[in-house]
């Protein structure tokens, strides 16, 4: 995965899930301006897909598959952090954030109007809700 920002920046990633027997991990990255996102599901794959932030963006959720190295969700999302950070709903973890859109492993949006809640499942990394 690669900003599209022309101007280098510090970028800090910090891990919204630990533990040795999850699999799949989801990671908040934050910079001071993140325009776009580059990323691609292989080493030798084409670019999956070129995101393009609104004005703003800071930070994007991003999950991923351990074992395959695939990116499951990326959530790009306007604000300095997740504030309270993720909640547990019963075994998935909700965010709560201005989220631009919600892209899948494919480099489709699946909330092109954006979204306010995001839920994803810890264990396999797939996006269980958007709202």
């Amino acid at each position: 995965m690669t900003s599209t920002s022309s101007i280098p920046q510090p970028t800090t990633i910090t891990p919204e899930t630990s533990g040795a027997s999850s699999a799949d991990l989801i990671f908040d990255v934050h910079a001071s301006s993140l325009p776009g996102l580059n990323y691609t599901n292989g080493h030798y794959a084409l670019k999956t897909a070129a995101l393009s932030s609104p004005s703003g963006t800071t930070d994007v959720l991003v999950s991923f598959n351990s074992l395959t190295g695939k990116v499951d969700t990326i959530a790009p999302f306007i604000a300095s952090r997740i504030a309270a950070g993720p909640v547990r709903q019963g075994t998935d973890l909700v965010f709560q954030a201005k989220f631009s859109g919600v892209w899948n492993e494919k480099g489709k949006n699946l909330a092109p109007q954006g979204a306010s809640e995001v839920m994803i499942d810890p264990e396999t990394g797939k996006l269980v809700s958007e709202s």
